[in-house]
C-alpha cells in the first residue's frame, strides 16, 4: 500500500503527464482549425467565382458545423488543462504540507500577533512558519479567522471540542470530497475572500419601499394607457391616452433615481456573489451522505431557498435589467410595462431573501473552510491521534499524559518523540538540561498539541489524554526599546500575569509553559527569584512545565512533593556534541556551556 506521500509524488506525475498529453491535443487542433479555416476559404472562393451555388453553400455550411465541433471540442480540452493544472496544484501543496517545505506553502493572511495573548507568539500558531501557515487551506477572511478562533482560544468548551472532533473525523475519512472542495476553492482564490464585503453590499442602497409604490401607480396606468390608446385607434375616441401617457412618462422619469445604474449594482453584485457561489453551490449539490454529523451542518443548503435557486433567479432577472443598456429596447419596453421599475423590484424582494439566508450560509461554509483545514491535516498525518478530552466528572484523576508526543512543525526526519505524564493537580515539572538539548522545543511541543487537541484536530503523538486547561506561555519575551521596557521587566510583567490567571477562580485550571525562568538578571537574584516563583505557583489550579540552566532548582524536589524534575542529556563524541532530544527523569548530570565555548576555540581557565 501507497504511503501519503508515495501516493502524492505519484498524482503529480499522473497530472504532469496528462496535461502534457492534453497540451499536445489543444496544439494539433489549433492547427487543424486554421487548416480548416484556410480550406474552406479557398474551396469557397473558388466556387463563387464559378458560380456553382449549391456547392459553395455546401462548403460554407460545412464550415460552420465542423468549426463549431472542433471549437467545442478545444474548448472542452482548454477546460480540462485548465481543471488539471489544478489538481496537480492541489496534491503539490499537499506534499509541501507533508514535507513541511515553506517556500512552497502560500502564507494568506499576514495575522496581527497579540503581544498579550496568552500563548499564540510564544507557541507559533500565527505568522510566517507557523501551526496556521501549515494547516491553513481556507479562502475567505473569515473562515481563516474561524480557524485562529479555535487554534487560540483561551478557554473552551467541551461539547465544541468534542463535536469539532466528530466533525474531522468524518471528513479525514472523505478524500474525494475534500479534494473536490478544495478544487472549488482554488478556482475562485485568487486572494481570500471576504463574505463581509458581500454582506455589506446586499445591505446597502435598499430603495423596495419607494419602488413597491412606484410600481403600483405605474402599473395602474400602464393598462389604462393601452385601453385609451386601442379606443383611440378603433372606436375613435379622444386622445385622453395622451394625458394618461405624459403622467405615465412624468411618474416614470421623476423616479429614475431609484432606479437609475441599478443593472450596474445588480451586475456587481452579482460578480461578488459568483465569488462565492462556486463553493456555495458545491457544498449544496454534494450532500454529505455516509457524515451525518456534517450532513446535519450542510442542512442549511438543502433548503428551498439554496444557493443554486437564488442565484438563477439573480441571473435572470439581471438579464432583463441589462435592456437598460439599450436606449431603443428599453424604450419601447417601459412605454408598453413598467419593466425596469418591475425587475427592480423583484431585485430588492430576491436581494433581501439572500440577505436573509447568505450569512447562514456563510457561517457554515467558513466553519467547514475551518474544518477542512484541520480534517486534511488529519489526513496528510495518519500515524497522528484524536486526543481523548477529559472531564473532570469523567476521571477526577486523570490529568495529562502523552506517548510519543513530537512537535508538528518539525519534518518527521528531525523529529524525536517523547512520553511525558503529569500526575498531580498543582504539579511543576523542572525540566533541566544543556543549551540545544531540546528543552525550549519539548515546552513548545506539549503547548502547540495542547492547542490542536482543543481545536478538535489529531494531536503529533500516538496517545494523548488530559483535562481541558487555559493555556499560558512565558517563551519568546521581548524587550521593547520604543516603550522603554527591558528584556526582564518584561519577563516580570509577563510572570505576574501569568501567576494572576493561575489564583483565578474557575473550574478550568492552567497549563502553563516558561523557559528560561528570570533569565534577564543575575545568578543569584535569578535563583532567588526563581525559587520563590516555583514554590508561588506549585499547588495551584493547574500544572506546568519549567526550564532552567539552574541546577540548584533541582534541589526542590526533595521539598516540595509537586515538583518533579526531568532533563535533557548530550554527549561529546569526536570533539562534536551529539543530542538524542530524549527527556528523562530527575536532574541533569551534566552541562555543555564550557564544552561549546572550548569547542568553537574561546579561552577557558
Amino acid at each position: 500500500m501507497l504511503s501519503i506521500k508515495e501516493y502524492l509524488k505519484l498524482s503529480i506525475t499522473k497530472f504532469s503527464a496528462r496535461e502534457k498529453r492534453l497540451t499536445a491535443q489543444s496544439k494539433n487542433l489549433a492547427v487543424i482549425r486554421v487548416v480548416l479555416f484556410l480550406i474552406s476559404l479557398v474551396l469557397f472562393i473558388y466556387f463563387v467565382i464559378t458560380d456553382n451555388v449549391i456547392l459553395y453553400w455546401s462548403v460554407l455550411s460545412l464550415f460552420i458545423v465542423s468549426f463549431g465541433i472542433l471549437t467545442g471540442i478545444h474548448n472542452k480540452i482548454e477546460k480540462g488543462i485548465l481543471r488539471n493544472k489544478l489538481w496537480q496544484r492541489l496534491k503539490e501543496l499537499n506534499l509541501a504540507r507533508l514535507e513541511i517545505d515553506w517556500e512552497k506553502i502560500p502564507l494568506h493572511s499576514q495575522d496581527q500577533i497579540q503581544e498579550l495573548h496568552p500563548f499564540q507568539k510564544d507557541l507559533d500558531i500565527s505568522g510566517q512558519h507557523s501551526l496556521i501557515h501549515l494547516i491553513d487551506t481556507t479562502i475567505s477572511e473569515q473562515g481563516h479567522a474561524l480557524l485562529t478562533t479555535w487554534l487560540t482560544s483561551y478557554k473552551n468548551n467541551l461539547t465544541d471540542i468534542h463535536s469539532r472532533q466528530r466533525l474531522v473525523k468524518e471528513l479525514i475519512s472523505e478524500t474525494r470530497y475534500r479534494d473536490k472542495l478544495q478544487l472549488a476553492f482554488l478556482s475562485v482564490a485568487k486572494k481570500k475572500l471576504n463574505g463581509d464585503v458581500l454582506i455589506e453590499k446586499l445591505n446597502q442602497n435598499n430603495s423596495l419601499p419607494s419602488i413597491r409604490k412606484i410600481l403600483k401607480i405605474l402599473l395602474v396606468i400602464a393598462p389604462i394607457n393601452i385601453i385609451l390608446f386601442l379606443s383611440f385607434l378603433l372606436f375613435s375616441v379622444p386622445a385622453f391616452f395622451s394625458i394618461t401617457v405624459l403622467i405615465y412618462l412624468a411618474i416614470h422619469w421623476f423616479n429614475l433615481k431609484y432606479i437609475s445604474s441599478l443593472f450596474e449594482k445588480a451586475d456587481s453584485l452579482m460578480s461578488e456573489l459568483g465569488r462565492f457561489s462556486t463553493v456555495l453551490e458545491f457544498v449544496e449539490v454534494n450532500p454529505l451522505n455516509r457524515c451525518p454529523e456534517a450532513k446535519e451542518l450542510c442542512s442549511v443548503f438543502y433548503s428551498k431557498h439554496s444557493p443554486a435557486k437564488l442565484f438563477k433567479r439573480i441571473n435572470r432577472i439581471i438579464y432583463a435589467l441589462s435592456f437598460q443598456k439599450n436606449p431603443l429596447f428599453e424604450l419601447l419596453l417601459n412605454a408598453l410595462f413598467p419593466w425596469d421599475f418591475y425587475f427592480s423590484y423583484r431585485f430588492e424582494i430576491i436581494k433581501d431573501e439572500v440577505k436573509e439566508s447568505l450569512p447562514k450560509w456563510l457561517d457554515v461554509w467558513y466553519k467547514l473552510e475551518a474544518l477542512n483545514s484541520l480534517s486534511n491535516f488529519g489526513w496528510l498525518n495518519p500515524g497522528y491521534t484524536f486526543p481523548k478530552i477529559i472531564s473532570e466528572e469523567e476521571n477526577p484523576l486523570e490529568i495529562f499524559s502523552v506517548k510519543s508526543i513530537g512537535h508538528p512543525l518539525i519534518p518527521v526526519s528531525q523529529k524525536v518523540t517523547n512520553d511525558f505524564t503529569v500526575n498531580s493537580m498543582g504539579e511543576v515539572s523542572i525540566i533541566t538540561g544543556s543549551n540545544m538539548s531540546g528543552k525550549s522545543t519539548f515546552l513548545k511541543t506539549a503547548g502547540v498539541n495542547l492547542a490542536l487537541a482543543y481545536a478538535g484536530a489529531p494531536v503529533n503523538a500516538t496517545g494523548m489524554s488530559t483535562k481541558l486547561f487555559r493555556i499560558f506561555s512565558s517563551l519568546k519575551v521581548n524587550d521593547s526599546v520604543t516603550d522603554g521596557v527591558s528584556f526582564f521587566y518584561a519577563e516580570v510583567k509577563r510572570l505576574k500575569y501569568l501567576l494572576d490567571e493561575l489564583n483565578i477562580e474557575t473550574d478550568e485550571p492552567l497549563f502553563f509553559l516558561i523557559d528560561e525562568i528570570f533569565r534577564g538578571t543575575n545568578n543569584v537574584e535569578r535563583l532567588i527569584g526563581s525559587r520563590s516563583y516555583v514554590k508561588a505557583i506549585s499547588g495551584k489550579n493547574g500544572v506546568g512545565l519549567i526550564s532552567t540552566h539552574d541546577l540548584e532548582l533541582i534541589k526542590l524536589e526533595n521539598k516540595n512533593k509537586l515538583v518533579r524534575n526531568f532533563h535533557f542529556k548530550e554527549d561529546a563524541i569526536d570533539g562534536k556534541m551529539v543530542f538524542d532530544y530524549k527527556l528523562r527523569q530527575g536532574p541533569c548530570p551534566t552541562t555543555n556551556a564550557l564544552k561549546i565555548m572550548k569547542l568553537e576555540g574561546l579561552p577557558i581557565e
